[in-house]
């Protein structure tokens, strides 16, 4: 065999390499769809606790929650990624409070709605990996770059569901000698989108001393038919930490980092230099 043959040969492989390569990074870094899940007319109406330390404060914002019996969430209208609700704030003193409100659960752009706020409503079924929001959202804060940890099972309402779940641990700002610690835990239905359970604890630590800020919502009633669904679910593997609140991750679904793709290519490249020397010899 010629040497000219050989390296076409070689050449042609590589190309196909390459290729390949290309395609495998394409759908491998390929933007997850985001689409809403719950439909006009949905309501789920929510239980709400708060409590704190005797020795921290509470903000007005945890005055406001202690203060609530249960909100109801409505959906009024759904148009493409957008997401126009009601929410009723109904208060234990039996007066209420009703806004509009809506949120994008692409882009995630409305932060200072109550539904946004309270991620009421995210993609319909997300997977584990795949981040709260698209790369290219603008909403500030953490849900920006908070990804599903896990899709699990739990039971709402007496029904078993798939769930995805978020546990999101980090620090944040607080008073000199004081180490701030903010714990978000959020479930929501994998097949709607929709909130289950909602809990936050916020901590300051002053050395053995921890103040606390505790507040936990939770679905009680709702008119979506929610069904077992089916196969039975297997649990995907729980993570062994938690995602970091404030790290930006690559897109969803990243297996083989670049550098893989390169490091291939350029063995390859070495291969084709070696076999051409020894068969350039032997000539």
């Amino acid at each position: 065999m010629s040497v000219k043959l050989v390296l076409t040969i070689i050449s042609i492989l590589l190309i196909a390499i390459m290729f390949s390569l290309c395609m495998v990074q394409f759908v491998v870094w390929a933007e997850v769809v985001r689409m809403p899940g719950a439909s006009v007319g949905d309501w789920v109406k929510y239980g709400i606790s708060a409590s704190w330390s005797p020795e921290r404060q509470p903000t007005s914002f945890h005055m406001f929650l202690n203060n609530t019996e249960w909100v109801l969430v409505t959906v009024q209208t759904v148009s493409a990624t957008n997401i126009t609700c009601e929410v009723k704030w109904h208060f234990r003193n039996g007066t209420e409070q009703i806004s509009q409100d809506w949120t994008d659960v692409s882009m995630g752009s409305n932060p200072s709605g109550w539904c946004s706020s309270f991620l009421f409503f995210i993609s319909a079924d997300l997977q584990a990996g795949d981040s709260i929001y698209s790369s290219d959202n603008v909403a500030p804060g953490p849900p920006k770059v908070w990804k599903i940890d896990e899709t699990t099972y739990r039971e709402y309402l007496g029904v078993g569901r798939e769930i995805n779940h978020i546990n999101s641990t980090g620090e944040k700002p607080a008073p000199t000698g004081v180490v701030g610690i903010l714990a978000f835990n959020h479930y929501w239905d994998k097949a709607t989108g929709v909130l289950m359970e909602h809990d936050v604890l916020d901590v300051w630590k002053e050395g053995t001393i921890e103040k606390a800020i505790h507040y936990h919502f939770e679905i009680i009633d709702s008119n979506i038919a929610w069904t077992m669904p089916t196969p039975p679910i297997t649990p995907s593997p729980t993570p062994t930490s938690p995602t970091p609140a404030p790290t930006q991750a690559p897109i969803s679904g990243a297996a083989y980092p670049i550098e893989w793709s390169i490091a291939i290519v350029a063995a390859i490249v070495i291969v084709i230099v070696i076999v051409a020397l020894i068969l350039r010899r032997r000539k």
